[in-house]
């Protein structure tokens, strides 16, 4: 037993001052009788004492003793140890998507919270996490309640993750302490372990999932095509498919155990917003049972302003290449407000700065434009445009299958370039398209001849390139809208955009920079994410589906072995107990007998 306060022990020389009061304390009393038939009465009484009558000022003093001594002992605050009896533990928790499976986190939370209220005072507590990064959520603590406190916070995540992150954290804190009880929470079943306890809350649950969907059409039908899988069982699975919510078929397949299984499904062509495949069926994991598709169509709706005299190759090949308001003129008094400016054969005074700019057969030098005009070059008999080998993103948006070989000009403007333009095609070295970022800021391609004089109108090239000149000054704010969970978002920043909110499945928002042409965003979550992304004043939606990790599906995982490597050492730690609340408990029962021997001494007197 060890003091805190040992100077506590002083209140003993209490005792000593208690017997010397006591012998020193005289025994009589004088009592004032009004005749001697009185007193000669009283003796009867005083002869009949029973003996505790006799012995009460001896228990008295024997009660203010035993007072006065545990009070003492209570001042000083004495702390028990008992030898070998707490250890020290390093929990190692599984995060992985899985354990999402019939609550399994929450069995794991129940087994923690056993242990932590069962085990010895002093017991030491360190809680990994193993998720994407090992976390450690608390080091070497010993205060149960916080520990408690941790342990029912854990939720699980729902993303793949691996043990191992977790393993190397526990491998160091036994490498400084080899008698630390290592303790592995996961639903993976090893073959074998070595230095560690793994508690398996695994229970064969059965899951069955859709891991894909994509659709094709045509006229009259559109194909919805997947894959299903079902673990550990051989099933048939019924499958309905919505559009818009609204049931449109259903269809039942046989699938074999742990193998992806097609799925065809086919209905008439009709417009759609929203389509999803559900899996009808009970299982233990509920979020892999659906996928969806949205058709994004309103966010890539943009308006060009086209600036030509002769604007009919140009005002058809943007028709027929998006959804495009097109406005047309013959002169640009420095409008703005579009996602798109193009100026063919027209060379504005001052370039709009908030749309991407396309400019052809430009005869005069523009203020900021990144180029100077040198002059016009004839060629008679034509010549023919090579294309570069530049490896950079704007060339290989460009030129994304295009061949690029039969393109002749029978004139064009020799341009000087001095910004950091990248050049598509040339002749004679000379630049006839290029492309890049203009001093404004603003996404710019360049052709250095007018279209009517060249057979780029009437080559295949002409519907590619132009197509991937829209998709690289009007890119759509994201390139695909089904991911798996862990992955990273990329967005496109659009021209004009003033915001870009994207609203969680759980309805958590958060609004991203715009100060750079992409951004990234973590999707963490299972479900459909909302973009709200506001361009040149107007709000547009597009959405995206987040699916379950597929490697996170199968109820039962097995590995062969696991381990923390050393010799384990299986001494236990000391723990104490603090008994001062107990010692004044005591002083308060002691205090309350000695005011009733007290009483008690006063009625006899009486």
């Amino acid at each position: 037993m060890n003091l805190l306060y040992p100077i506590g022990l002083l209140g003993l020389i209490g005792i000593p001052i208690l017997i010397l009061i006591y012998i020193l304390k005289s025994k009589y009393k004088e009592y004032t009788i009004s005749s001697t038939y009185i007193w000669n009465l009283s003796e009867k009484f005083i002869k009949k004492k029973s003996p505790i009558s006799r012995l009460s000022g001896l228990l008295s003093l024997i009660l203010q003793i035993l007072t006065v001594l545990f009070l003492s002992f209570a001042l000083a605050h004495p702390i028990i140890s008992i030898p070998d009896s707490a250890k020290n533990y390093v929990l190692i928790v599984d995060n992985s998507a899985s354990m999402q499976i019939d609550s399994r986190m929450e069995k794991v939370k129940d087994e923690m919270l056993t242990l932590v209220e069962n085990a010895k005072n002093d017991s030491q507590f360190t809680i990994v996490l193993a998720d994407e990064e090992a976390i450690t959520l608390c080091n070497k603590e010993t205060k149960k309640e916080k520990v408690i406190q941790i342990i029912n916070s854990l939720t699980p995540s729902f993303i793949s993750s691996t043990i191992s992150n977790g393993l190397g954290i526990a491998q160091g804190y036994f490498d400084e302490d080899n008698t630390i009880n290592t303790i592995l929470y996961t639903d993976i079943r090893y073959a074998s372990t070595n230095n560690i306890e793994v508690n398996n809350v695994e229970n064969e649950e059965y899951n069955a999932s859709i891991n894909s969907l994509y659709y094709t059409k045509n006229d009259e039908i559109i194909t919805f095509v997947g894959e299903v899988v079902s673990y550990n069982i051989e099933k048939e699975l019924a499958l309905d498919l919505y559009l818009d919510e609204v049931l449109t078929k259903s269809i039942t397949i046989s699938v074999i155990s742990n193998e992806d299984s097609s799925f065809s499904i086919e209905t008439p062509n009709v417009e759609f917003n929203e389509a999803k495949v559900v899996l009808n069926i009970e299982d233990d994991l509920s979020l892999d049972n659906q996928y969806k598709l949205f058709a994004n169509e309103s966010i890539d709706k943009y308006n060009v302003l086209l600036v030509s005299n002769k604007p009919f190759y140009l005002q058809t090949i943007l028709s027929v290449l998006g959804d495009t308001t097109i406005d047309v003129t013959s002169s640009y008094n420095g409008k703005e407000g579009y996602d798109l400016y193009v100026f063919d054969g027209y060379s504005p005074t001052t370039l709009p700065t908030d749309g991407s700019i396309w400019l052809f057969n430009n005869k005069t030098n523009i203020k900021n434009a990144g180029f100077t005009v040198q002059g016009p070059i004839t060629l008679p008999n034509g010549g023919t445009l090579t294309q570069s080998r530049n490896n950079n993103d704007v060339y290989n948006t460009l030129t994304n299958g295009i061949t690029g070989n039969k393109i002749s000009v029978s004139r064009y403007i020799q341009y000087s370039v001095y910004s950091s333009y990248t050049t598509i095609m040339s002749y004679n070295s000379h630049p006839m398209i290029f492309a890049g970022v203009n001093e404004n800021g603003n996404r710019q391609v360049m052709f250095s001849f007018d279209l009517h004089d060249s057979n780029l109108p009437l080559l295949l090239d002409y519907i590619i390139l132009f197509n991937n000149m829209i998709q690289y000054s009007i890119p759509s704010i994201c390139d695909q809208n089904h991911f798996v969970c862990g992955e990273e978002l990329v967005l496109n920043v659009l021209p004009q955009c003033e915001s870009i909110r994207i609203n969680s499945p759980s309805g958590k928002p958060s609004f991203l920079s715009l100060e750079t042409d992409t951004v990234t965003y973590k999707l963490d979550e299972i479900g459909t994410y909302e973009i709200l992304a506001k361009i040149n004043g107007q709000e547009k939606i597009f959405k995206i589906f987040v699916a379950f990790p597929k490697e996170e599906q199968n109820p039962i995982k097995e590995m062969e072995t696991i381990e923390i490597i050393g010799n384990k050492n299986t001494i236990s730690h000391n723990s104490t107990y603090d008994i001062q609340w107990l010692l004044f408990i005591i002083v308060i029962v002691l205090a309350i007998l000695e005011w009733e021997v007290y009483i008690y001494e006063q009625r006899n007197v009486r």
